[in-house]
């Protein structure tokens, strides 16, 4: 029951195939959020999807320069904080941390043929092609109505430099990941927005 003052819902979905290859699909997503008082809410979510033997084309390049197609395995993670604090009915603030990771593992590597399907004899490959993807970033907004149509706006943003790609053999678990990028270089930028809403009606020279 959402208007209760602890909340929290849970997904899960799973696909799967097993026509030409063996491939699975699992996504998740759990949520949980408390409403501390009538000014302050406060909510986390985490978000895994795991992509087994994911079919792509890949960077690598033989030497006679003809691409190759790529079985992975894709695990994306996201992991996010929000909270909600209300000082009145016009004016409130809001602020989010989240934080995205890919980590791609390559299992098999395929030669294509002139038709575009893949040739059926394996190519060895080296881990070194592995990626390790994270994004990062804090916002913050502080919105003011104060007056109707009229609206104060102050945000401050900080995000990746760009430092986001980790080695994937040994940055492989994500509280590591959140961990390390939180300690890289950070881009940073604080803004103020004003709306201001004027009534023509108003502004007419009265005979």
């Amino acid at each position: 029951d959402s208007r209760k003052k602890l909340y929290s819902e849970f997904y899960f979905g799973h696909g799967f195939q097993h026509i030409n290859y063996k491939y699975t699909y699992d996504n998740a997503n759990f949520l949980l959020r408390y409403l501390f008082n009538d000014h302050l809410t406060c909510s986390f979510s985490y978000s895994p999807t795991i992509d087994n033997s994911n079919i792509d084309n890949t960077y690598y390049i033989l030497p006679n320069n003809k691409p190759l197609v790529a079985y992975r395995n894709i695990l994306e993670q996201v992991l996010e904080f929000n909270a909600k604090y209300t000082i009145n009915p016009n004016a409130n603030i809001n602020a989010r941390f989240r934080h995205y990771n890919s980590n791609i593992i390559y299992k098999k590597l395929y030669a294509i043929a002139d038709d575009g399907n893949y040739l059926d004899n394996e190519i060895p490959y080296s881990n070194v092609y592995d990626e390790n993807f994270n994004l990062q970033n804090i916002d913050v907004f502080y919105n003011w109505i104060f007056k109707p149509g009229s609206r104060l706006v102050c945000s401050y943003k900080q995000w990746l430099n760009d430092a986001y790609i980790l080695n994937a053999q040994t940055q492989n678990s994500f509280g590591r990941n959140i961990n390390t990028i939180i300690k890289s270089p950070k881009a940073y930028a604080l803004s103020v927005r004003l709306i201001w809403y004027l009534d023509y009606n108003n502004l007419k020279v009265k005979k």
